[in-house]
Formats: C-alpha cells, structure tokens, sequence
C-alpha cells in the first residue's frame, strides 16, 4: 500500500475502502467496555495447488448458434451468467456451460477467468472446435489466490465473557 501511486488522484492504489456499521456506537461502545481485548491477525497467503490444471474445451453450433463450454469450474451456473452478462459471449439461453467432477480444489476454480471468456468469445469467429489448458506456472500467477489477510482487531463490551457488543477490524 506504500508503493508508488498507480493513478493520479487515488490515495494508497486501494481497489475500494468501505466502513459498515454507526461509527459513533462503536466509539461509544468501546468507551463503556469493561474489558477490550485487542489482536493482529496475519493469515497467509495460499495458493491453490490442484492436481488438474484449468482448462476448458469449447464447441459452437453454428445451425442452433448455442456455444457448449467444458470447463473445470465449481461454479458452472456463475461462469455462465459472466460470460453472458459481461462477456457478452453469448445470450445466457444459448450457452451451455458443463463443468464435470473438479475434485478437491477450495475455491482456485470457483470464478471463471478471461482465458475462458477469451476461448469461448472467439468460438463464433473461428467456428470449431477450441481448447486451452493452463500450464502450472501460469496458474500459480493468475489463479486465485487464498487469504493473504492482515488485521487489527480490537473486541469490546464482554457480557459474562459469553459474547461481545463490538468488533473493530482495520487492515
């Protein structure tokens, strides 16, 4: 966050900064706590290793113009609406998206990625058959990534040490 500025007029390259709850009840709530307890939280950073790469294979029907996309996706109905929506691949009526046994993955292909979008946008130009595969390099630098999370939490207002009123986290 304290490297060089990425673009002129957004402070610390933050993708977005949001605050949720009354920020007034929280100070109010930590002033008459009984007890505050306060904790940083490093989780490291994880990278899904699956034993099967990503890919996909991509067919076009160019009588029914309907697209079929296998794809090792855990969420094909997602991947499907994406591609849709904002891809603008295919109506979402005419895109099939079948996503077979993935095995044990946690999360690396939860989301649908552009080389996908890219192999399934490019179907109707090139009318055949197309395939990708990751190669395992390139899936550790793209895929998705787990955790990588720092935190300062601070916990206020113990009843009975049973439960607590507020919780504090800042990056």
């Amino acid at each position: 966050m304290n490297g060089d500025t990425i673009h002129e007029g957004i402070d610390k390259n933050l993708c977005f900064d949001w605050l949720l709850g009354d920020r007034q009840k929280v100070k109010e709530a930590f002033d008459k706590a009984d007890k505050v307890i306060s904790i940083d939280i490093i989780n490291n950073r994880l990278i899904p290793n699956a034993m099967e790469p990503r890919a996909c294979v991509a067919d076009y029907n160019a009588a029914s113009e309907e697209i079929t996309l296998y794809t090792t996706s855990q969420n094909p109905h997602l991947s499907r609406l994406i591609m849709s929506a904002f891809g603008n691949v295919a109506p979402e009526h005419k895109l099939r998206v079948v996503a077979p046994d993935v095995g044990v993955v946690l999360v690396q292909k939860l989301m649908s990625t552009t080389k996908i979008l890219f192999v399934a946008g490019q179907l109707k130009k090139l009318i055949e058959l197309l395939k990708w595969v990751a190669e395992r390099s390139e899936s550790f630098l793209t895929d998705i990534h787990g955790r990588d999370h720092v935190k300062s939490c601070r916990i206020s207002g113990f009843l009975k040490m049973e439960s607590f009123l507020v919780l504090k986290m800042r990056p």
